[in-house]
């Protein structure tokens, strides 16, 4: 019998405790054509992007999550999210092959779960951004602008905060995150400030290939 790409995660909702099964990609059947600069990937198969699978729906209370959350801890975050999503909820199933539109649906629960809950700036961020990767495959421009300035935000604050470290990225990969969407968007001053930062790096020897990156994406900036 031949393997199916997607297969079946059990997983439990963090904010009702309901248990369902949400859709991931088997590794072996994920196949990279490009690597951009800001580490999204291009597929081989558009429609095998383990991006798309990344968020769970719990089609009970609508809570958007991923491995990156931290838990619920009080009831009464539980309770304000109650009352401003799942009073309002119907019950939608996310559980099956996923297209990019209802991809994008996911991310925008997850945001909207990761705010009410207090979750960490950099798992924010990375929503926005991985949203932004969506948008981009699509050709909606001015989408994949809008997320990638939320992610900036939520970028900015995680530095400031210092909450990445607890999610195991790197200074110097948020760094260089900051400068290159910061390059996107058009902003020349805040891009160089930051891949600088990442030249001028203490610890710029254990990450080579970020450095190296970051001092091209300098020049890239400095030439807008």
């Amino acid at each position: 019998m031949d393997l199916e790409p997607l297969y079946d995660k059990e997983v439990t909702c963090p904010n009702c405790n309901l248990a369902f099964y949400s859709k991931k990609i088997r590794s072996r059947f994920i196949r990279v054509n490009e690597v951009f600069n800001d580490y999204s990937k291009d597929y081989k198969d558009e429609q095998l992007n383990p991006v798309l699978y990344e968020i769970s729906v719990c089609s009970a209370c609508g809570y958007g999550f991923n491995e990156q959350f931290d838990p619920i801890l009080k009831p009464s975050i539980k309770e304000q999210f109650n009352q401003k999503v799942s009073k309002y909820w119907t019950s939608q199933d996310f559980s099956g092959t996923r297209s990019y539109e209802n991809s994008v649906k996911t991310y925008k629960l997850a945001i909207l779960s990761a705010e009410i809950t207090n979750q960490p700036y950099i798992v924010r961020g990375s929503l926005c951004m991985k949203l932004s990767w969506l948008f981009r495959t699509m050709n909606e421009k001015q989408e994949e602008i809008r997320f990638i300035e939320m992610a900036l935000e939520q970028f900015e604050d995680s530095y400031k905060h210092g909450d990445f470290i607890q999610k195991s990225v790197s200074e110097l990969m948020l760094l260089f995150l900051l400068g290159e969407y910061y390059r996107k968007v058009g902003k020349k001053e805040q891009s160089i400030n930051y891949f600088s930062k990442v030249i001028q790096h203490k610890d710029k020897q254990k990450e080579a290939a970020i450095v190296e990156k970051a001092r091209e994406q300098w020049q890239e900036a400095r030439a807008m």
